[in-house]
């Protein structure tokens, strides 16, 4: 359960309910704040998968246990730097074209 996120689990439900979810959201924020935790919340509520579905909430028809869509969940987070050891400041162009990468590469 995901506590003071109410917009944005609403601005995701109300997404989700009008068939209008984007190929790709980006979360960003301070650390511990729920990012990740909000990214699998949605991906279980597009599988319908166990708890995460909140009560009421309408799985699309095709979508519950329907594993033949080729589902992908990527997560890209800053990295440390090899030459001084630090937590890089942004994500960079070439973790994104990693990820792009593997994408083209689905069977």
């Amino acid at each position: 359960m995901l506590i003071c996120h109410s917009a944005q689990l609403s601005f995701l439900r109300r997404s989700f309910e009008s068939g209008n979810l984007a190929h790709a959201y980006l979360f960003v924020g301070p650390d511990g704040v729920g990012k990740k935790k909000m990214a699998l919340e949605l991906a279980n509520w597009c599988l319908g998968r166990g708890e995460a579905v909140p009560a009421g909430f309408p799985v699309k028809q095709g979508m519950t246990g329907d594993l033949s869509h080729d589902w992908q969940i990527k997560f890209v987070e800053r990295v440390y730097d090899e030459k001084t050891g630090k937590l890089r400041k942004d994500i960079s162009i070439n973790q994104i074209h990693e990820v792009r990468e593997s994408l083209n590469q689905r069977k």
